[in-house]
């Protein structure tokens, strides 16, 4: 599969599988488990993407807004190797890291189903700023060390 089918199935995933986590969340004693949602997310990030676009040893930037390879599920600490980079069709540059999926809510942005619109962080400037999903194509790219 392709990166765009599995960054899309990765979004699809989140949206038919969040009412379940939320009925899961219900019971969950927070002050136990304050990371449950970053956790299931990275979880499921690291068997659902990185592991059909990266061979064994390669590791994946952390799915959301913490870059730091303690964030991930598995091989925590690990040296990152690559990330999801993204740019709007028809560009010319991969121009942004893909951070996250949110929807927008008026003129506020959540974490929440549909996940129409992907949290991205400029390359050049670091600037974040949201993007709707179906205006972007994504790619694999290797960090330089």
């Amino acid at each position: 599969m392709l990166i765009y089918g599995l960054i899309a199935n990765f979004r699809d995933f989140l949206n038919t599988g969040w009412s379940s986590v939320e009925k899961v969340m219900e019971h969950l004693e927070w002050d136990e488990s304050p990371y449950f949602y970053d956790e299931w997310i990275q979880a499921n990030w690291e068997l659902l993407v990185e592991k059909h676009i990266l061979k064994p040893g390669q590791l994946l930037a952390p799915y959301g807004y913490n870059s730091s390879p303690e964030c991930r599920y598995s091989i925590k600490g690990g040296v990152l190797t690559h990330r999801v980079v993204c740019k709007k069709k028809g560009g010319f540059d991969f121009q942004y890291i893909f951070l996250c999926f949110k929807s927008r809510t008026g003129t506020e942005f959540k974490i929440e189903p549909p996940f129409d619109y992907v949290g991205v962080e400029d390359i050049e400037t670091r600037d974040r700023s949201s993007v709707a999903f179906e205006e972007l194509e994504f790619s694999v790219h290797s960090i330089e060390h």
